[in-house]
């Protein structure tokens, strides 16, 4: 299934730029009501939406 494809490589992620790589990712922040938020691209109808440990929210 994609959805834990995903989270492995969230789960297995050192550092926000470790999610970059494979570019269909789509890693990006959030803004609005979701600030201090990323995501990653499931596929192209879902994403997965997360905040990164250690980050100061905005």
């Amino acid at each position: 299934m994609a959805a834990e494809r995903k989270l492995i490589l969230l789960q297995a992620a050192s550092e926000l730029d470790d999610l970059k790589s494979p570019p269909g990712n789509r890693l990006e922040a959030l803004n609005g009501g979701r600030e201090g938020q990323h995501s990653i691209r499931i596929n192209r109808q879902w994403r997965m939406c997360f905040r990164w440990p250690g980050q100061a929210l905005a």
